[in-house]
């Protein structure tokens, strides 16, 4: 079995991959659908990660300012001027950038269903999302631990059954 290895050090990081891979898990079958997923939880991420930086007292705003390396002395007066409104910039700039932008994830938005349809649609299709992650983990368990009597998607459905109830599957 191939071992994957993820970097768990950065916290947004593993957020924004999360949302990539949540997002392709929910809507494998449907570009748009995907693509609109991604952008809403992206922005609600940067909205959250502003949110936080702006409750901070402006002393601590500014030592986090302290570190960051400007692309201009500009740009280093407006992140002083007003650190949370260039901290959400930047957030909401950054998570975007892979889906082309602020504008990219407007445009991206434009033809996609309200963010409480898109819900409901993620929500109809978790449950089968997670019971396809139970199955795949019993094939590899089988196949780990009773080799000799060879793993299949039959025996996982079987024993999920067994260990979830009926209804389960």
């Amino acid at each position: 079995m191939p071992t994957i290895e993820i970097e768990v050090s950065d916290r947004i990081a593993r957020h924004l991959a999360s949302v990539r891979l949540m997002s392709y898990m929910i809507f494998p079958d449907n570009l748009d659908l995907r693509t609109a997923s991604e952008v809403t939880s992206r922005t609600k991420l940067a909205d959250w990660y502003s949110g936080v930086f702006a409750e901070e007292k402006k002393k601590a705003q500014t030592r986090v300012l302290s570190g960051v390396e400007f692309k201009s002395a500009e740009e280093r007066a407006r992140a002083l001027a007003d650190p949370s409104a260039w901290v959400r910039d930047k957030f909401f700039n950054d998570f975007l950038k892979p889906l082309g932008g602020v504008i990219g994830g407007a445009i991206a938005l434009t033809d996609s269903p309200s963010a409480d349809a898109l819900m409901q649609e993620w929500t109809r299709r978790w449950f089968g999302i997670v019971y396809t992650g139970k199955l795949v983990c019993l094939i590899f368990s089988i196949n780990e631990h009773h080799p000799q009597v060879g793993a299949s998607l039959n025996k996982a459905i079987y024993v999920l059954r067994e260990t979830d109830g009926l209804a389960a599957v």
